[in-house]
């Protein structure tokens, strides 16, 4: 799955779509697999810089938000770290106020969440391979295995990625890299089917890459102005966004019924960064439109908003793994890791120090990060208390998924990706 999000904007700079990010500086496409998708910096789409020709009229884009530009308010310690936080997205919330209504009472808060267990693991780092030329890069989906997708090309400026190609791992080796701007490569299952969008003369098309490069767009309406896709599910479930004359929509295209597609009610806002699917086809987004706030949708195909806490508060989804939900809650004067349910029912707050949840391990373990002290730290969580406290991971890795087995944690560190192994 993505780490990250896929946008339903129309933009005419192309706003690149959402990055992996490290906490409340950004709470990250990854994910149960995916990462709470991100890498991303203004004038990407998808991870992959914009054709010129597209950037005008762009019908769909994935677009990611630094903290210090998203308006809200962030702990003084969030701002201050904000400026090295170059992987880390950050959204402006919106504040569904309805949101919150009626479900305070279903709310497990966890107290302290910090009796730390003795952990389980030494965590060894691999870095991975980067193409002849590239100096850094980010991953935007995992498939809870080996395979990864992202982005890579030279460093740029305040942590971003100049002239990104998309980029397809297998076990921490390059596999696959896509030459010029396009195709944008944004999520990839376990068969290593990778799922994105190119342009055309007619604008955006989504498109399935095979791991030999083989490109097939996905079937669409002829009156969609332009359509992505942005997740895919381990049985080919593919999930996406169209520009369509009634405005734009979530759109899947199922795996049990190849060469079909169909479209999903959508909420009514400006912007919409689709952010995970899980195996059943529920799907997660974010929004950035007015104050933030976040969606899901259950098997039933219809759309809930995910719950906040406290007055004027903004829940962010950021994973999905068998109905259940995790991100982070936030108001103008706290924020909070979150899980909610697959109905947008809020079921548990984890806060002493966390930041947010990214993603969530084959059997339940949650990824993070938190603070410790005034340093931003990668941590899991079982049932709302911390689990591992990660000592022997950098402080610096930004996490971006948990393998099935959850032996690995994939993620970015000092802007290259890499993994850690458990021994």
């Amino acid at each position: 799955m993505p780490f990250g999000r896929a946008a339903l904007e129309a933009d005419s700079d192309c706003t690149g779509r959402a990055a992996p990010h490290a906490a409340r500086t950004s709470p990250p496409r990854p994910t149960s697999r995916a990462f709470s998708r991100h890498p991303a910096h203004r004038h990407l789409f998808g991870g992959v810089r914009c054709p010129a020709r597209s950037r005008a009229g762009c019908p769909v884009r994935t677009s990611g938000r630094h903290p210090s530009r998203t308006g809200r308010p962030l702990p003084p310690s969030c701002r201050r770290n904000s400026a090295r936080e170059g992987e880390a997205l950050s959204i402006r919330g919106n504040r569904i106020a309805a949101a919150a209504a009626g479900v305070a009472l279903a709310l497990a808060v966890s107290p302290v969440a910090s009796a730390t267990t003795a952990a389980a693991c030494t965590w060894q780092k691999t870095t991975w391979e980067l193409p002849t030329g590239a100096e850094a890069g980010s991953v935007t989906g995992y498939d809870g295995s080996r395979y990864a997708v992202g982005v890579t090309g030279r460093k740029g400026q305040f942590g971003t990625i100049g002239s990104p190609r998309g980029t397809v791992w297998d076990s921490g080796r390059v596999v696959l890299r896509i030459t010029g701007d396009v195709p944008h490569l944004r999520d990839v299952n376990s068969s290593g089917l990778v799922v994105g969008d190119t342009v055309d003369d007619n604008g955006f098309r989504a498109i399935t890459v095979t791991r030999d490069g083989s490109v097939t767009t996905l079937p669409g309406n002829p009156t969609w102005s332009g359509y992505t896709a942005s997740l895919i599910n381990n049985r080919g479930d593919v999930v996406g966004a169209a520009t369509t004359t009634a405005g734009r929509r979530v759109v899947v295209w199922p795996a049990s019924a190849p060469g079909t597609y169909r479209e999903l009610p959508t909420p009514t806002v400006s912007s919409l960064f689709l952010t995970d699917v899980d195996e059943q086809g529920r799907i997660i987004a974010q929004t950035d439109s007015g104050s933030g706030g976040g969606f899901v949708w259950d098997t039933d195909g219809q759309y809930r908003v995910v719950a906040a806490t406290g007055a004027g508060g903004w829940g962010t989804p950021w994973a999905i793994r068998d109905g259940r939900v995790v991100g982070s809650v936030d108001s103008t004067s706290a924020y909070a890791a979150a899980e909610w349910n697959a109905r947008g029912a809020l079921t548990r707050v984890i806060r002493d120090g966390a930041l947010v949840a990214r993603a969530i391990g084959g059997a339940g373990t949650v990824a993070g990060i938190r603070f410790v002290g005034s340093t931003q730290r990668p941590v899991l969580w079982r049932s709302g208390v911390v689990s591992d406290a990660l000592t022997s991971v950098a402080a610096g890795f930004s996490v971006r998924g948990v393998s099935n087995d959850e032996r690995t944690l994939v993620g970015t560190e000092n802007r290259v990706p890499s993994h850690y192994s458990c021994s």
